[in-house]
């Protein structure tokens, strides 16, 4: 009766001496999938951490420009409460020239942290020292 029905030529898309090609997959994902989701996962969540971070130690930086910058307006020990005080010249000089040192040393900071990191590979890359 197998012969009528045609069930003695049954084929499989696989070699039969190997192992059932979807028997590591639970509803149709494998390992593999599970370990990509989970670098993904990780990745985003550091991401955030880093960025987080990153905003915090920001605002602290800018906090100092601003307090020093206030500090030089206005003189030493009055905040930004106090009352109005007239700016001199100097003071005003002065403190464009904090200013300017501040931003200018962040930007060299960050130049020279790229320079290390992005162009050691280069063949041009010449050390600072």
């Amino acid at each position: 009766m197998r012969r009528a029905l045609g069930l003695h030529r049954v084929q499989v898309p696989w070699n039969a001496s190997q192992r059932w090609p979807y028997a590591s997959r639970v509803c149709r994902y494998t390992g593999h999938t599970l370990a990509k989701f989970i670098v993904t996962l990780a990745t985003g969540i550091t991401t955030g951490i880093f960025a987080v971070g990153l905003g915090y130690f920001v605002s602290l930086l800018t906090h100092f420009k601003l307090d020093m910058l206030q500090e030089t307006m206005t003189g030493p020990g009055m905040g930004p409460e106090a009352e109005e005080v007239e700016a001199s010249f100097g003071r005003t000089v002065a403190a464009f020239f904090k200013f300017w040192l501040f931003g200018s040393g962040l930007v060299t900071i960050a130049t020279a942290m790229v320079r290390l990191t992005c162009c050691a590979q280069c063949p041009c890359f010449t050390p600072l020292l």
